[in-house]
Formats: C-alpha cells, sequence, structure tokens
C-alpha cells in the first residue's frame, strides 16, 4: 500500500517526465506486471489511463489559472509534442486546449485571490506561486501588483 502511494505520488510530482512502467515500477520496487495489475485493482483503471487523467486534470488547471503559452503547458504536463497534446485533450475533453481557455478562462488575478482566500493567510506574509508575482498578505487585506493581462 505504501508502495502504490510512493508510485502515485512520484506520478503527481513527475508528470513533466518519463512515466512509463518501468520506471514506475522501479519507483514502487515492483515486478511491471504486478504493478499493473496491482494498480487496476486498485483505481479500475489502467496507470496509463491514470497518468493520462492526471496530466489533463493540471493542463486544465494550467489553462484556466495562467496566461501560460499553450505549447509551455503541454511540456510542463509531459507531452514534448505540441499536437500529442492537442489529441489527447480534445479526446478527453471534447475540445481544444484553446477552446477550453476561452470558456473557462479566470485569469491569474483571481486564481491568486481564490488561492489566498483558500488558505486563509493572514498576518504578514510572503509567498511565490510558480508563473505568479509575489503575494503580499498583510493583516488579513490582500495587496495585489497590477492585474495581469492575458497575452
Amino acid at each position: 500500500n505504501r508502495a502504490i502511494q510512493r508510485v502515485e505520488q512520484y506520478i503527481r510530482n513527475h508528470l513533466q517526465d518519463d512515466l512509463s512502467l518501468q520506471v514506475l515500477a522501479d519507483v514502487g520496487n515492483f515486478n511491471v506486471s504486478y504493478l499493473s495489475r496491482i494498480f487496476k485493482q486498485k483505481y479500475h483503471c489502467n496507470l496509463s489511463n491514470y497518468i493520462v487523467k492526471a496530466r489533463i486534470s493540471l493542463a486544465k488547471e494550467l489553462l484556466t489559472n495562467t496566461n501560460d503559452k499553450i505549447y509551455s503547458i503541454a511540456e510542463k504536463v509531459g507531452y514534448g509534442n505540441i499536437s500529442s497534446f492537442n489529441r489527447v485533450f480534445r479526446k478527453s475533453e471534447g475540445m481544444s486546449p484553446a477552446e477550453y481557455r476561452e470558456t473557462y478562462y479566470i485569469g491569474e488575478w483571481r486564481y491568486i485571490k481564490k488561492i489566498v482566500l483558500r488558505c486563509g493567510l493572514f498576518g504578514l506574509r510572503l509567498f511565490c506561486l510558480p508563473s505568479i508575482k509575489i503575494i503580499l498578505v498583510l493583516y488579513g487585506k490582500c495587496l495585489f501588483g497590477k492585474k495581469m493581462r492575458r497575452k
């Protein structure tokens, strides 16, 4: 069970890397066929589908919450080829990444606010999020920089 959790954690932390069955089996100290079988028993889908779902989930979050270019998002979620990313995304979501962004984009400004409110950050805190400017939260009031424009 802990070994499967290690594999799960590795997948979440290394979506941009090679996630072959052999690599994941080595992470969990499993035989390749045993890992495949036990993973299917636990998640009711095969390992490759699980990885695709995790990558698409992260891509959807990045598409709706950042201004990153689509090719950059594709690289961040493990697709070196933009056409492969587009094909897999369209198969999963029924629309292209660009169409998804047009439909669901909320922008970095709202994303920052959502994270600050969700985390309940109070007092004086300074933190940085990837691809997002530094936010200063002072005595429960959020002081943001200029609203970021969509490119």
